[in-house]
């Protein structure tokens, strides 16, 4: 049986969101759909998916809004904020929740000064202006299964690039702050920005899914998630051109100099007296990163991009050690 080749024009490489959504699309496929051997791969800055025979547009989308509600009823945190949940509360969390899912935004060995556990560095709507990320996060995944389907379908097939929307009632799908074009610029705004929100991509869901299979872990008392600088700073991504499986996507996230990218891109400086020096700091920093992406092209991937993590959620987005002018954040 042939494989078909779906472009996925929503999706863009620069863009956190769009890689945890590709990887959330593949989960709920095999979920949903495993005979259709679902694969995806990066073409020209976009995303691709491949399947099994002649399936449709509409096809993918419901079979990824079915796979989505059947792994979304186990994913639910639980807990409108993330902050502030100490490790006694763990064990009723695992109870309820996949274990992936706490694995990948919580540890009971990485606390903060307060005794409680420390968020994943991809947590980064913590509160601040009635932003938070469980209630987010349970909302994306629970999303009725039919109107599920057509959020999908603006996610992978539409643009990303649109202007923000006036705050109104209904859905309660709101973005994750991890894509660019979520920047909200207020300094120089005319009418109240309270009014206004960042446009949803519709990906949500997806990206909800793909946030499980980014990890975390405990180390030198922080909380380290797959793919981030040991600071929690920075967080690198492979872009692959070769058509890979869900098991492969997760081993190239997986790999080790995915976060020795990030590390060497935005290891913090020394402050250096001598020019001399400071030029051959960059120089060893760049060639460190150009021996560690050809490592990740030996094994499949074509290029690596870097973004900055701030705590407020501010991005600044490079590919491979080459600034590409990108702010991501909130305000």
């Amino acid at each position: 049986m042939s494989r078909q080749e779906i472009a996925l024009y929503g999706l863009q490489q620069d863009s956190l969101a769009a890689v945890l959504a590709l990887t959330g699309l593949l989960k709920a496929l095999e979920k949903s759909v495993p005979c259709w051997k679902p694969e995806a791969k990066w073409s020209q800055g976009r995303a691709s998916i491949l399947v099994l025979g002649d399936q449709s547009v509409d096809m993918v989308c419901d079979a990824a809004a079915s796979g989505a509600v059947s792994l979304g009823k186990k994913m639910r945190i639980g807990k409108k904020d993330i902050k502030g949940i100490e490790p006694s509360e763990l064990p009723n969390m695992l109870s309820r929740t996949d274990r992936d899912v706490v694995a990948s935004l919580l540890s009971d060995g990485a606390l903060t000064k307060d005794g409680t556990m420390r968020p994943g560095a991809l947590c980064l709507t913590l509160g601040a202006g009635q932003q938070y990320f469980g209630r987010d996060f349970d909302a994306a995944l629970g999303i009725r299964e039919e109107d599920m389907a057509n959020f999908i379908r603006r996610g992978l097939f539409k643009t990303w690039d649109r202007p923000e929307e006036k705050q109104q009632g209904g859905s309660s799908l709101r973005p994750f702050r991890l894509d660019w074009r979520e920047r909200r610029k207020h300094a120089l705004r005319a009418s109240d920005p309270v009014r206004f929100k960042a446009p949803v991509t519709g990906a949500e869901p997806l990206i909800a899914l793909g946030i499980s299979e980014f990890t975390s872990a405990p180390e030198r008392g922080g909380l380290i998630t797959t793919g981030c600088g040991s600071t929690g700073k920075a967080v690198a991504w492979p872009i692959w051109e070769k058509p890979l499986p869900l098991d492969a996507v997760r081993v190239l996230l997986g790999m080790k100099e995915l976060r020795q990218i990030a590390d060497a891109q935005y290891y913090p400086q020394k402050h250096k007296r001598a020019s001399d020096d400071l030029v051959a700091d960059v120089d060893d920093r760049a060639n460190n990163i150009a021996q560690l992406a050809a490592s990740m092209r030996d094994c499949g991937a074509l290029d690596v991009i870097v973004a900055r993590i701030f705590r407020d959620g501010r991005f600044r987005t490079v590919g491979a050690g080459t600034p590409a002018g990108h702010g991501l954040g909130v305000p």
